[in-house]
């Protein structure tokens, strides 16, 4: 199936991302427009509210798991500055932002915990992101300052808890 081969590559990128000059190459061949292009397809693929008429929601599970690998990878490549700022010009930002909103409005439900980690992914990619000075502008315009100083507080590290776990390994382990 299309998804599982997809969800595969992602997890070989994630694997390689980990190599600045793996990173550097994504950006190089134009992947980040790629990746967040597959972003924004898992955010309109995702449903806000639980369609009744749906007996299995597998696609939604599915999408759900390809945006998390996303979200780590995207993390991984805003780790470089020039990623950073190419993710940007792609419009992560808005796009991570909206996957957020749609987490939260569907944090209920049997799928709660899939649905919270894709939107703790998603914020740390946002943080990671708002780490290079010249993305910085971008999140004045988008949050309200209370929330700008709460969010620029949380502390950031290079393979936080959920990444590391994510790809299988201690939180100590970077």
């Amino acid at each position: 199936d299309v998804r599982s081969v997809a969800l595969a590559a992602l997890h070989l990128l994630c694997g390689l991302a980990r190599e600045p000059e793996a990173g550097r190459d994504i950006r190089l061949l134009g992947g980040i427009p790629l990746l967040v292009g597959q972003l924004l397809r898992c955010i309109s693929t995702a449903t806000t509210v639980r369609d009744p008429r749906v007996e299995n929601d597998a696609d939604q599970a599915g999408s759900d798991e390809v945006a998390e690998v996303l979200c780590v990878l995207l993390a991984k490549l805003a780790l470089e500055d020039e990623s950073a700022y190419q993710l940007r010009q792609a419009n992560a930002v808005h796009t991570l932002g909206s996957l957020a909103l749609k987490c939260a409005a569907r944090c209920s439900g049997p799928s709660a915990a899939s649905v919270l980690r894709v939107e703790a992914l998603c914020f740390r990619s946002l943080r990671t992101l708002y780490t290079c000075v010249r993305n910085r502008r971008m999140f004045d315009r988008l949050l309200p300052s209370v929330l700008l100083v709460a969010f620029s507080e949380v502390p950031l590290f290079a393979e936080n808890y959920l990444m590391a776990e994510f790809a299988g390994g201690s939180p100590a382990s970077g």
